[in-house]
């Protein structure tokens, strides 16, 4: 019995062993078929059918060994393909030549990366680039089928949003201070690992797509400072904290939202109306204001609040007959006298006062005791002075890159700042510094941590500058140069956590709300 290779083409393999024949797979799935030979020693030559069986076997090893330089082949061409892309879009969107070593090599070559090019397994992961002057569309992009996080920003991209559906493993979409336009593609609900969204300051029109209610790990959604228009949608995003639809052309009123973790929100200059639910009543005014229209907490109340909020049920009476739209006036007799009324609100208040005596008086003893502790740190940390940064080379680089519209002032303002000494950590030195102007800011000298180029450290820096989050220091500032790196944030006037809980010159204790208050770092901490 032999086994000849067989070209024949069968619809299943229980085809093929109905007609004797056995079907192998090479590594790349193709199936080789082999037919059955009945031979009789009395027909072949024992000799000849060795030859023969040698030659099937060295057909079978040749098939196999093709089939599988095919298959490496195939795996390899999938990083061409990012490569070619990538290529794609630099000729597409970069008539500068801003990506200069962009080359035809491969693009995730650990010993000549790409700038804001990171890789993974082979494939692209991640494509980060801040302030490249760009001028072109970004369809090329939608080919990049592993991405986790592109983000490019301040560009001069301009043209439609791609299809999206393509990059199913995206996290985080940052397509800020652009020129693009168009509508927001409805295949962004298909993009269910994104957890930050950053369309805002662009030139996107239409509708809000319905489908980003599709997006269940959705933390963040900026899409302000855009030309988009008609109603905001019925939004159903549990874990979404920071919603930005300001300054653009919304009308309509403001729909029921749950969005139970919302702790960011603004619609202003917009053109809504309508009564505000009640489950945005605590959000500051500055968050409505600009929406003619739009009436109720915090803004002033409605003129007709049924009129204004058609979700009002209508009156209705309860019994058949005449319906009195106004009820009939009646007074309403208090037991209580006025002197009586007035007796129980002074002794209220008098029992109020001895109350705050009583805490006054305990806190105060308790901060005296540690007033000589206090008063010795404090002269100590006063001696430490924003004089000992001293830039060795003030014509690398001698400004501030400041983020968004903040209070700005220059180097030179800030180390003539007199300042104080906060804390000593492995990434350098945290100072208190204060301005002429008694402006406060805090500090951070990153002098001791290993160098980097200047280009990766600024688009590190853009990142950390664009995120927000309401239990996040904001980074406001901050200034690279060859020896000297420096970070500025707001002042926080409580102190750290550490210092609650360890330092010496506490003056208030620790009590239960104050450590449920110090959980709430947990929601910043996985944010970073």
């Amino acid at each position: 019995m032999l086994w000849l290779m067989s070209f024949t083409t069968y619809t299943s393999a229980a085809a093929a062993r109905a007609e004797g024949v056995a079907l192998i797979k090479n590594p790349c799935g193709v199936e080789i078929s082999l037919v059955r030979v009945n031979t009789d020693d009395r027909e072949m030559p024992r000799h000849s059918a060795a030859a023969l069986l040698r030659g099937l076997a060295l057909s079978i090893l040749f098939l196999l060994t093709g089939s599988l330089k095919f298959c490496i082949a195939q795996q390899s061409s999938t990083v061409y393909n990012d490569t070619k892309t990538l290529l794609e879009f630099k000729a597409s969107a970069d008539p500068h030549n801003s990506l200069v070593d962009w080359s035809s090599s491969d693009c995730c070559l650990p010993s000549s990366p790409w700038i804001g090019v990171t890789c993974q397994q082979g494939r692209v992961w991640r494509l980060v680039l801040a302030g490249v002057p760009l001028s072109g569309d970004m369809e090329a992009l939608s080919s990049l089928s592993e991405l986790r996080v592109l983000s490019i920003s301040d560009s001069k991209l301009h043209g439609f949003l791609p299809n999206l559906s393509n990059w199913r493993f995206l996290w985080l979409l940052n397509l800020s201070s652009n020129m693009l336009s168009g509508p927001i593609p409805l295949s962004i609900g298909s993009l269910t690992r994104l957890w930050r969204v950053d369309l805002s300051r662009n030139l996107f029109s239409g509708a809000i797509p319905s489908s980003i209610n599709s997006l269940p790990r959705l933390l963040t959604l900026s899409v302000h400072s855009n030309a988009l228009n008609g109603s905001i949608p019925s939004l159903r995003l549990p874990s979404l904290t920071s919603l930005f639809l300001q300054q653009n052309n919304l009308s309509g009123s403001i729909p029921p939202l749950y969005l139970p973790n919302l702790t960011s929100f603004d619609v202003s200059a917009n053109n809504l109306s309508g009564l505000i639910p009640s489950s945005l009543t605590n959000f500051p005014p500055t968050a409505f204001l600009g929406n003619v229209n739009l009436c109720g907490r915090p803004l002033g109340p409605c003129k007709n609040s049924i009129m204004s909020n058609p979700a009002s049920p209508m009156l209705v009476p309860s019994h058949p007959g005449t319906f009195h739209p106004h009820p009939p006036s009646s007074k309403v007799t208090s037991k209580l006298s006025y002197g009586a009324i007035i007796a129980i609100v002074i002794g209220d208040v008098i029992i109020l006062l001895l109350l705050i005596l009583i805490f006054v008086v305990y806190y105060w003893k308790r901060g005296h005791s540690y007033g000589e502790v206090c008063k010795k740190t404090k002269a100590e940390e006063d001696a430490h002075y924003l004089s000992s940064l001293q830039v060795p080379d003030m014509n690398d680089r001698n400004k501030l890159v400041f983020f968004s519209d903040v209070r700005r002032f220059e180097l030179e303002d800030l180390l003539r700042a007199s300042a104080e000494m906060l804390g000593k950590g492995s990434f350098g030195t945290t100072y208190k510094a204060v301005l002429e102007d008694g402006h406060a800011v805090t500090v951070k000298r990153l002098k001791e941590i290993a160098p980097s180029g200047r280009r990766e450290f600024d688009q590190h820096m853009q990142l950390i500058g664009s995120l927000h989050h309401p239990n996040i220091v904001p980074l406001r500032a901050y200034y690279s140069a060859k020896d000297e790196k420096l970070l500025v944030y707001d002042y926080m006037p409580n102190g750290s956590l550490y210092t609650l809980l360890h330092g010496e010159c506490r003056l208030l204790p620790l009590h239960l709300t104050l450590y449920l208050h110090s959980c709430i770092l947990v929601h910043g901490i996985s944010y970073m």
